[in-house]
């Protein structure tokens, strides 16, 4: 089992030199049995960059760990550990969030940050958000892991409903945080209902006007 912490103490001295070549490699479809096979070659670089501050890197990093993660089995990564160290080290960029970070910026970090968690928990963000997402062979039943689904929870209370309460008077803001629950409802359909369960007169007004104004479009 790795540590985010034995992980970076590996880190490729010259990271910055191969992000490009990086990308170029895990975006070709016909590289995934090379990356199959040498996934632990891209993880410190990998887990390095996402913990960049600076919002073009930060934006990057996300995307380049979409595109590792869907070329990497899943069952690997769950055995090494990995998964749990992903998220840790992608989580706490749900709270990018204004004033600290400016309301553009703060978008674009959510958005990325979701889908890359999304992606960790088995829900497609790349579909739209008004239709429901279909299990296999468009069956419409979705399987969800222990461990996905609570990460999905984590995902709704202490990114979402979290963020719509502190940010939620910005409008961009708000608008991202609503579309990510929408996308929680449709992937998860009727699984979604325990997460969205809440304790506080205020989350539930939070969700329901999240979901009430993506309707409404």
């Amino acid at each position: 089992m790795f540590s985010h912490a034995q992980l970076r103490r590996h880190q490729h001295p010259g990271f910055f030199n191969v992000t490009d070549p990086l990308i170029l490699c895990l975006l070709r479809p016909n590289q995934r049995k090379t990356l199959q096979k040498n996934w632990h070659q891209f993880t410190p670089v990998l887990l390095t960059l996402l913990d960049e501050t600076d919002t073009p890197l930060k934006l990057k990093s996300l995307a380049i760990f979409k595109a590792f993660w869907a070329k990497c089995p899943s069952e690997t990564m769950r055995q090494t550990g990995l998964t749990q160290v992903f998220e840790d080290a992608i989580f706490p960029a749900v709270l990018y969030l204004p004033s600290l970070t400016p309301e553009d910026e703060s978008a674009r970090i959510l958005t990325a940050t979701y889908s890359a968690l999304f992606a960790i928990a088995g829900i497609d963000s790349d579909q739209e958000t008004s239709k429901p997402q279909s299990g296999p062979g468009g069956s419409g039943v979705v399987r969800f892991s222990d461990k996905q689904r609570r990460l999905v929870h984590k995902i709704v209370r202490e990114g979402i409903l979290t963020a719509y309460h502190h940010s939620g008077e910005y409008v961009t803001i708000a608008e991202v945080l609503c579309r990510q629950l929408r996308l929680v409802v449709n992937g998860m359909g009727l699984l979604a209902v325990k997460h969205l369960k809440v304790s506080s007169a205020f989350s539930l007004f939070s969700a329901y006007s999240c979901l009430s104004s993506l309707q409404a479009k």
